[in-house]
């Protein structure tokens, strides 16, 4: 069974990308960064420092492998 894209990013300029989402599920006005790290991406993507910001990693390996727990930076993940 093919599931359906459950969110949209719509761009100042009104382009409109959909995809997958997960974690908090409301609605949020961002400022999208891009990280072209090819390491640390756990550390990344749970630094505080990013929060109100919608992180874009660039590198296309990420995740292929796995994750450490111990290399989040928020206990919560």
């Amino acid at each position: 069974m093919i599931r359906e894209y459950d969110k949209k990013i719509i761009l100042e300029d009104g382009a409109e990308f959909y995809g997958f989402g997960f974690g908090d599920d409301s609605e949020k006005i961002v400022e999208v960064v891009f990280n072209t790290s090819m390491v640390g991406y756990q550390e990344i993507l749970s630094d505080p420092s990013y929060t109100g910001q919608a992180v874009v990693m660039t590198y296309p390996l990420i995740g292929v492998l796995t994750t450490m727990k111990r290399k989040c930076r928020l206990s919560a993940l």
